[in-house]
């Protein structure tokens, strides 16, 4: 592709890879020349329209109801196809976006009309303008980085939308859940009967992986492998705080297990999809493995009698990660790479900062408020 005799293809490369990024990427980037072509063309600028034309071809031209029935997409068969039957009714909901005639100043908005005929579709719609109005906003920023002769260039300021339900009343009507009771009712006397269960729970959650980590080196053709058995210890430290900890050496976690399953309540990795594969490769190779948990509460009954849960993990090739946990409702502090960690709760033994072996430590603070009994966790692991 060239203009006069200038090859365009890099830029115009540039600028369509662009349409991936965010506004404020587009904003810092350096790789884009302001004046190119003696000054004619800027092409941030040229990325922005490119952006803003995508969001704003909002309408039902875009998304004919011809096709939309001839791909049977009122019955839709798979989560893609239920995508693409919200995507399809979002647009033909739509009437598109007007342009005022009048002369343009800073403050003018653009007109919409539209008419959903399902409540989920309009709350998509409703979302939607929010979001042409966040990135006009973005894009308002980009474009004063711009070159002088394209920084003044009115852009919409908004969205002034009209929205005719069709059939329903709108409303913010779907089950709400309430996250003190919702946790309440899961760390409750409803599912627990003892206030001591944490224990078992997370022993179920080390032996699981410990039995995941044998058959996972025996895939391997590590036949002669054999996990290292699970530690527990208990003691009080010198504010006079009892501590439980269990120490397993089994897959370890890695950031993603952390985020995704960890700390999701009722999500649990063993009801993955990920998992799912893995079971299917161990019975390709005569290994069978079904884990005890699958709930994914185990780390929320820490907290029935527990006030600080502290954790150290690592799994194979990847970076070891420390995580405090000071109640239910605060942010964690997750440590990892070149953070410097905070010592690790333990008794004489192991490591202080960050595991090197590959397993997961956990140690649980105990509330003084809430032991109720005097704990004796031989006998408690006994029974």
């Amino acid at each position: 592709m060239n203009y006069k005799g200038i090859s365009l293809r890099t830029q115009i490369g540039l600028v369509c890879e662009s349409h991936n990024w965010s506004a404020e990427s587009i904003r810092k980037n350096d790789c884009f020349v302001k004046d190119f072509l003696s000054g004619t063309a800027d092409l941030k600028f040229c990325s922005v329209l490119l952006r803003l034309a995508d969001y704003l071809d909002f309408d039902n031209s875009r998304a004919p109801k011809s096709r939309f029935d001839d791909l049977e997409l009122n019955n839709p068969k798979t989560s893609t196809d239920e995508k693409s039957r919200k995507e399809w009714l979002k647009h033909l909901g739509s009437n598109g976006f007007t342009f005022p005639t009048s002369e343009r100043d800073k403050t003018f908005k653009l007109d919409i009309i539209c008419y959903p005929k399902e409540i989920n579709i309009e709350h998509e719609i409703r979302g939607f303008i929010k979001g042409i109005e966040s990135e006009l906003t973005e894009c308002e920023k980009v474009m004063k980085v711009c070159s002088e002769r394209w920084r003044s260039f009115k852009l919409p300021e908004g969205v002034k939308s009209e929205i005719y339900s069709q059939g329903y009343t709108y409303g913010d009507f779907k089950f709400h859940l309430d996250q003190d009771q919702v946790l309440n009712l899961l760390m409750g006397e409803n599912i627990y009967s003892d206030s001591y269960v944490f224990i078992r729970e997370l022993l179920q959650n080390a032996l699981d992986t410990s039995r995941h980590r044998e058959i996972e080196e025996h895939s391997k053709h590590n036949s002669a492998f054999k996990t290292e058995p699970i530690i527990v210890s208990d003691w009080e430290d010198a504010d006079g705080y009892r501590w439980i900890r269990i120490d397993d050496f089994g897959m370890g976690m890695d950031k993603m297990i952390v985020s995704e399953f960890l700390l999701k309540i009722g999500k649990s990795y063993y009801n993955s999809d990920d998992f799912k594969v893995k079971q299917y490769q161990y019975k390709d190779k005569g290994l069978e493995f079904t884990p005890i948990s699958r709930f994914g509460i185990g780390i929320l009954s820490c907290f029935i009698i527990g006030d600080k849960v502290e954790i150290n993990t690592k799994s194979n090739g990847s970076d070891p990660i420390r995580l405090s946990i000071d109640g239910l409702e605060n942010y964690f502090t997750l440590q990892t790479g070149s953070d410097i960690p905070s010592l690790m709760p333990a008794t004489g033994i192991r490591e202080d900062k960050y595991r090197t072996n590959i397993g997961t430590s956990i140690a649980v603070r105990l509330n003084p408020a809430k032991e109720t009994k005097k704990l004796n966790i031989k006998e408690h692991l006994e029974r």
